[in-house]
């Protein structure tokens, strides 16, 4: 009996371990691209949107936060066509309005985008889902996509359709 508590405390041990190998993702992304936060050294930021929203509050539950952090101006520089960040080491544009995007691909690593493609940067399409965004390997993965197939679940792929 005494052997075999040992052995479960040296499973709770490997557990606990296991949190150190998960890395999360570097952009998250909401519907339509009206919500965005980049992870940072001091945690997630809300980069575009309004703080305080159930897709904000739910993201910094997710996360380990108490609530996202504020937009650093300085770190996220935004106008009337869109946002610009680093993220990673690679230059992020949010478009807001069909206008910027040839400036933002010509300008931008990648492209947050509803509406077009780029020749000469990564586009990421943001449709009717949360899409969580590695960018070391360039990897998505969508609400949809941990949803799995539900009648009600909003198509996320053109494939889909």
């Amino acid at each position: 009996q005494e052997r075999a508590r040992y052995l479960g405390l040296a499973m709770i041990w490997v557990g606990m371990m296991s949190f150190l190998t998960i890395q999360l993702p570097d952009v998250l992304i909401g519907p339509g691209a009206r919500q965005v936060a980049i992870r940072t050294e001091d945690g997630y930021m809300q980069a575009k949107g309004r703080a305080g929203t159930m897709i904000s509050e739910l993201w910094a539950n997710g996360v380990g936060q108490k609530s996202l952090l504020p937009k650093d101006k300085e770190r996220v520089r935004c106008d009337t066509l869109g946002c610009v960040t680093m993220v990673a080491g690679k230059r992020i544009a949010f478009s807001a309005k069909a206008q910027s995007i040839g400036e933002d691909c010509t300008l931008a690593d990648i492209v947050v985008t509803t509406q077009a493609a780029c020749a000469t940067a990564k586009v990421i399409l943001a449709g009717p889902v949360v899409q969580a965004v590695w960018l070391d390997d360039m990897h998505i993965e969508t609400s949809g996509d941990w949803q799995g197939d539900r009648p009600w679940k909003a198509n996320d792929r053109e494939d889909d359709e």
